[in-house]
């Protein structure tokens, strides 16, 4: 049986758990990364513009994305999700890696709704 509280596209795609990334980062940005996360295994483009709704009112109130700690631990789990091109969004989670590098994860992120919606993956 699947626990509601606990779902298993939270942790079945990599060796760390989505809670173990997004905790070390603003509610806007965790929040983020966990609908960025998902998208496949959930809602589909729904999710993805979710993400997109929080990255865009982290910009608006000048919340960086940056970690607020664990800059090594951090990096790490960036760079595996980059590497594992994990949600189709390798682009995303290289981009998350640079400091500033706001703007330019929106783009990747329109650039990845645009290519879900080409291919008939979204959900109504």
């Amino acid at each position: 049986m699947t626990d509601p509280t606990n779902p298993d596209y939270y942790k079945d795609a990599a060796p760390f758990e989505c809670i173990e990334l997004s905790r070390w980062y603003s509610s806007d940005w965790g929040q983020f990364i966990q609908y960025l996360w998902r998208h496949k295994q959930k809602n589909g483009i729904e999710d993805l513009k979710k993400a997109m709704w929080f990255a865009r009112d982290a910009i608006a109130h000048s919340i960086p994305m940056t970690p607020t700690s664990n800059p090594m631990t951090v990096g790490g789990y960036l760079q595996w999700l980059s590497d594992h091109n994990h949600a189709d969004a390798g682009r995303i989670w290289k981009s998350m890696m640079t400091p500033g590098n706001e703007h330019q994860i929106l783009l990747q992120l329109e650039t990845l709704i645009a290519r879900e919606e080409n291919h008939g993956n979204g959900t109504d």
